[in-house]
This record gives C-alpha cells, sequence and structure tokens, in this order.
C-alpha cells in the first residue's frame, strides 16, 4: 500500500524522457533506504520520495535539465506541456489541494507558509513559469506529510517557513526542482530540534 503510494508520487516528479533505470533507483531508494531502513511507515525522518528523488538527481543530473520558460499567461496555468510529469495543470493541483484542506485531511498551514514564503522569494529573484506548478505540487503532497513533519502547529508554521525560505535562497545556485528538493530534506533533518523548541515552549 504504501509503497505503491510512495511509487506514484515519485512518478509525479519525473520528467517525461527519464530513463528506467533512473524510476527503479530512485524508487528503491525512497522505499527501502528512505522508509524501511528508518523503521517504516511513520517512522522515516526524511520523506522517502523526496529523498529518492535527490538521489536520481546526484546520479542521473543530464535526465533533469530542463529549458526554463518565462512568459506567463492564464493558459499556461489551465494546462500546459510540463518538464515535470505532475506539473501540468497549476490549476488541478490548487483545486484538488483546496478541497483537502477543506476536508482537513492536510493542514493548511504548511501549504500557506511554504508557497508563500517560497514563490515570494522565488517571484522577487527570477520568476519562471514553470515554478508556479512545482511549487503547489510541493506544497500540496510534500510539505504536509506529518511523518517527516513536526508535531505541534506552531512547529509546522516554523518548518514550512524554514523550507520557503530556503527553496527561494537556493535558487540563486540551483535549478528549483533541485532547490524544492534540498529544502525540504533539510528541513525534514532539523524537525527534532524544531519539535524540541516548539514543545518546550508550550
Amino acid at each position: 500500500g504504501s509503497s505503491l503510494f510512495i511509487s506514484i508520487l515519485f512518478s509525479f516528479l519525473m520528467p517525461e524522457h527519464v530513463s528506467l533505470t533512473s524510476i527503479v533507483i530512485g524508487i528503491f531508494v525512497a522505499t527501502i533506504l528512505a522508509k524501511e531502513l528508518f523503521g517504516g511507515v511513520g517512522q522515516n525522518l526524511f520523506h522517502p520520495v523526496l529523498a529518492g528523488y535527490a538521489a536520481v538527481l546526484a546520479l542521473f543530473p543530464t535526465e533533469f535539465l530542463t529549458q526554463s520558460q518565462t512568459e506567463f499567461n492564464w493558459r499556461f496555468f489551465i494546462w500546459n506541456q510540463p518538464p515535470i510529469l505532475g506539473t501540468g495543470s497549476p490549476l488541478l493541483i490548487l483545486m484538488c489541494g483546496s478541497f483537502l484542506i477543506f476536508k482537513r485531511l492536510i493542514r493548511w498551514e504548511n501549504v500557506l507558509f511554504y508557497f508563500g514564503f517560497a514563490f515570494l522569494g522565488f517571484y522577487l529573484m527570477r520568476f519562471e513559469a514553470q515554478s508556479l506548478g512545482w511549487l503547489l505540487l510541493i506544497a500540496f503532497l510534500f510539505i504536509i506529510d506529518s511523518a517527516s513533519g513536526p508535531i505541534t502547529k506552531a512547529g509546522r508554521i516554523l518548518f514550512s517557513t524554514i523550507a520557503g525560505l530556503l527553496t527561494a535562497a537556493f535558487c540563486s545556485w540551483m535549478n528549483l526542482y533541485q532547490a524544492a528538493a534540498s529544502a525540504v530534506l533539510i528541513s525534514n533533518a532539523i524537525v527534532p530540534l524544531i519539535d524540541h523548541l516548539c514543545v518546550h515552549e508550550q
């Protein structure tokens, strides 16, 4: 069940022409190294999908090179030919994510603080049309993970804010896809510290 879900999420992050080898290695890292070695479902320090994504980024960097698209129009917001499979329709991602928040299946503070700080920082530095779908995908599917995130509301706000700011900062020398994955994984690593600070304050 969880391994299938991880594999589906992982496929959302893949470019159109990625090799089968990259997919197999990425899913192996996500399900075996990042999830099972940490104790299985709910015990992982890092988000398994992003850990697998980071692994294939490091091993096969040329497969993840994409051409920047700086012109934005409303048609792009509704549908486009995406460089990453899961980012084809920012509008659809926003609608589905908003429904999950409405049904209280995910927490709004994670989405709002990550997307707000990441998008603002990225927009001020160098906006690319491709950024919108990717940031929404990270905000609605990865930042909200409870297993690799803080346990308190204050902790979740701090975690999401740090991840958003790091995403924007890393874009000064990485592409957006590398920046967002790295930012979330680094933020995952400091979750025990965030929990300690926020629980102690309460």
